[in-house]
């Protein structure tokens, strides 16, 4: 599907919550249908391991349900339990029949910072990070106190049990390392050895269920759609030099030891790709760069004015001599595009990607990506706008560059018009004629005769 089918339908603020920070896990039921609700489930015991991030319940199975096998579940109760001199407390079944299904999670990912919760309310979408994902699937235990009482009955009437014991009293243990492997601390840390010692050695912490249903659920479940007031103010309160130190990175040399002020201009607009005067301005100012009228000069060196907003300079942007990492495409012919579709934006067009690849004659990835840095999706008309609104403002207080600005766009669009319509009879010439590469360098310099006599 196109963009130009899929438009954006709506935008909203986007918050960070931390009324769960630390405390908030996902459970993924992989063997659970998925039209199956656990909101019915009735949780009997619960034990979690907060530091390895281990989770056991147990959860009640209905033996009076018509889908429930009544003698098998019986005789899976009297295989485990019955056992003589048992006390009732020690029964693993406490019914008649198998009337409970044990659960135990595993741990999906090491790393929780790159995944979170989001929940749209209100028209905001609140962002809560979670502590760690669990995938919870059934285990039978039940099978090792099967197993443990069998052993046990073959002792008590004389058998041999210690055979596999014994088969291997004649051979030698030998020692397996692996060069490299136990100096390598992560490596060890990894080995499961290691991870089930450390398992064993933390507690199991009984916890209390609570029904999705429940007072308590719907208070925790609250937490995900509230907003404190530091969450939403954190944002909106960044001094100028915070916003320099949000887009350009901190282990960077600070702005004030840039060796001229066009070096500290082009290192803002490389980063943000589109500003108006007054962010550069106050950008400018928190960091003790020099007055405006050094830093119109400079801007007019890197950028190009759209809407009296100042985009960053294609040639700025593609280096002479590179190509395009998705295409491979030269930066000749990326610059002649991006400048096509920055001119059209200064005339205040929304632009359809299908239509400008027909003129600039580029991949729909390399078209995309321009887009992307210097435009959003407009919401009345199918297309792509200006990421920024006219800032008429600086167009009202300087006539004279808004001027020059106009005269250099006039010249460079008759120059890509010019190319393009060289390229297309180009093309054109391709497609309908088998004639050799000797005869098409005949004809280009003629073609180019007749464009400019145009």
């Amino acid at each position: 599907m196109s963009d130009e089918e899929d438009p954006v339908v709506s935008e909203m603020p986007v918050f960070l919550s931390h009324a769960l920070e630390n405390q908030l896990f996902v459970l993924q039921y992989p063997t659970t249908p998925a039209g199956r609700s656990q909101e019915n489930d009735n949780i009997i015991k619960c034990s979690f391991k907060p530091n390895n991030q281990e989770l056991v319940m147990e959860k009640a199975i209905d033996t009076n349900s018509r889908n429930y096998d009544i003698s098998h579940g019986k005789q899976i109760a009297i295989d485990v339990d019955d056992r003589k001199n048992q006390k009732p407390s020690e029964k693993y079944f406490q019914s008649n029949a198998m009337d409970k299904q044990t659960l135990q999670s595993t741990r999906v990912i090491t790393d929780e910072g790159t995944v979170a919760v989001a929940t749209v309310c209100d028209g905001k979408m609140i962002i809560s990070p979670i502590q760690g994902v669990l995938s919870v699937n059934p285990i039978l235990p039940h099978l090792d106190v099967t197993y443990k009482r069998a052993k046990e009955e073959a002792k008590d009437m004389g058998e041999d049990v210690s055979e596999e014991e014994s088969d291997t009293g004649n051979k030698e243990r030998c020692q397996v390392k692996f060069a490299g492997l136990e100096s390598d601390k992560k490596a060890k840390e990894k080995s499961y050895n290691f991870l089930t010692k450390r398992s064993a050695e933390e507690k199991w912490y009984e916890t209390q269920y609570h029904p999705s249903s429940s007072k308590m659920a719907e208070v925790e479940r609250s937490k995900l759609t509230a907003v404190e007031l530091e969450d939403q103010m954190d944002s909106m309160c960044l001094t100028p030099r915070q916003y320099m130190d949000s887009i350009v990175p901190v282990q960077m040399d600070p702005p004030s030891e840039f060796p001229s002020v066009s070096d500290f201009v082009l290192e803002i607009i490389k980063r943000v790709k589109i500003m108006t005067f007054s962010q550069l301005s106050s950008l400018a100012a928190g960091a003790g760069e020099p007055d405006e009228v050094e830093l119109l000069r400079s801007i007019q060196e890197v950028a190009v004015l759209v809407q009296g907003n100042w985009v960053i300079n294609s040639k700025c942007l593609y280096g002479k001599g590179t190509l395009s990492p998705n295409n491979g495409v030269s930066a000749e012919l990326m610059c002649r595009a991006r400048d096509y579709i920055l001119y059209e934006f200064s005339e205040g067009k929304i632009l359809q990607r299908r239509q400008v690849a027909e003129m600039v004659a580029l991949p729909p990835e390399e078209i995309e990506g321009m887009f992307s840095q210097v435009a959003k999706k407009s919401k009345p008309k199918k297309g792509w706008e200006l990421a920024l609104p006219p800032d008429n403002d600086f167009i009202e207080r300087n006539p004279e560059v808004v001027s020059q600005q106009k005269r250099a766009w006039a010249t460079k669009y008759k120059q890509l018009m010019e190319t393009f319509k060289e390229e297309k009879t180009l093309r054109s010439l391709r497609r309908k004629s088998s004639m050799s590469g000797s005869d098409l360098e005949t004809i280009r310099p003629k073609l180019r005769k007749d464009v400019k006599n145009v």
